[in-house]
């Protein structure tokens, strides 16, 4: 991930997909592209809208790849 969002925004996405709050709600995958969307780069902004646009294959694809990063 840290190639996609930098070393920073990295750390911190993983920071808070690492904490377990009680009572929470887990995102779901549109909703984890949607935050990427929001704390991303250009280019990040812009590979998260095309997923957003896209089919269910889509999003979950867009997230292997950025968790593969």
């Amino acid at each position: 991930m840290a190639g996609v969002l930098g070393s920073e925004s990295a750390k911190a996405a993983e920071s808070v997909a690492a904490e377990t709050v009680p009572g929470a709600i887990t995102p779901t995958a549109r909703g984890q592209v949607l935050e990427l969307w929001k704390t991303g780069g250009t280019g990040m902004k812009a590979t998260a809208e095309a997923a957003l646009l896209g089919s269910d294959s889509e999003v979950n694809h867009f997230l292997e790849q950025v968790k593969d990063k």
